[in-house]
């Protein structure tokens, strides 16, 4: 009901005058921002609201916080849409785009540990034929290390059943190759995913940075999966210095006990573990393992 009365506040208000049309705006993106990035102990400002006589929406800047500090910010956001089909079974938004995106670190809880996201169980059916970020900035703390690139895709959101769909495409601007391709498809309710994913980047890049590899060689590496969070199979692949490291498959099975992953594979091992494991691990090697995570027990 409240988003129902933020849509008829925002067509009036572009019916009766730009003044209130200002304002009504501001509103209705406050709801929508809300919606999206609003939770415990987060607050959310908005500067510089405008909105054109076709009802398309620009906003200067976004600021979230949890506590006094930033964590998000958001410049130069547009949107290009249709108005009219917040009244229809679909949102159709021809453009989202953002000229910065900077993720200082991640979202804190207010008991201080990182927020983990929201069901996302109260979507409205969309379709995002553009997305763009021009400069999509993330700091040290998040990655380990500062990046910075920029992202284009596009995006479905379907109303029965829920499932969200995502294609998108990253490039680094920072002055290191790293490229990203990916498609996700996700159903939130069942928590079904499909995942397609492929990364290529130089060395000492965000990969070798995160696994801790030797040499921080350059890494290209792919992965698919498909299943839910609690069952799913998938196959993966690694190359360090353009030379397959190693490849294989994964699967997660969920019983009472917990959930058991096993992953299955070959290929050169060595670079991939401690230095003092290098010797006996030269050379070609296969991995057969199965790890139990108890459930609330830990690993």
């Amino acid at each position: 009901m409240k988003r129902f009365l933020a849509i008829i506040l925002l067509v009036a208000s572009m019916l009766v005058g730009p003044a209130s049309a200002q304002d009504a705006a501001k509103g209705f993106v406050e709801g929508l921002l809300e919606s999206v990035l609003a939770a415990e102990g987060r607050s959310l400002s908005i500067e510089g609201v405008g909105i054109s006589l076709t009802g398309d929406l620009t906003v200067a800047k976004v600021t979230v916080r949890d506590g006094n500090d930033a964590w998000l910010e958001i410049e130069q956001l547009s949107l290009v849409w249709r108005p009219l089909s917040l009244f229809s079974k679909q949102l159709d938004i021809t453009s989202l785009a953002a000229g910065r995106v900077h993720v200082k670190r991640m979202p804190q809880s207010p008991e201080g540990k990182v927020a983990a996201p929201p069901e996302l169980t109260d979507l409205r059916a969309a379709v995002i034929r553009q997305l763009d970020i021009s400069r999509l900035q993330i700091d040290q703390p998040v990655l380990g290390q500062n990046v910075e690139m920029k992202l284009a895709g596009s995006a479905e959101i379907t109303a029965s059943p829920i499932e969200i769909r995502a294609d998108m495409t990253a490039s680094r601007l920072d002055g290191r190759r790293g490229d990203l391709n990916a498609r996700v498809v996700l159903d939130p309710q069942t928590r079904q995913i499909t995942l397609d994913a492929g990364f290529s980047e130089d060395a000492d890049g965000v990969i070798a940075n995160l696994l801790a590899l030797r040499g921080d060689p350059s890494v290209d590496a792919s992965i698919s999966a498909a299943g839910t969070f609690a069952d799913w199979a998938g196959r993966f692949s690694l190359a360090l210095n353009q030379k397959e490291s190693f490849a294989g498959s994964a699967t997660a099975a969920s019983d009472s006990l917990g959930q058991t992953v096993t992953v299955t594979g070959g290929g050169e091992l060595a670079p991939l573990l401690p230095l003092w494991l290098e010797k006996p691990f030269a050379g070609i090697s296969t991995l057969s393992a199965r790890v139990l995570i108890p459930k609330g027990a830990g690993a």
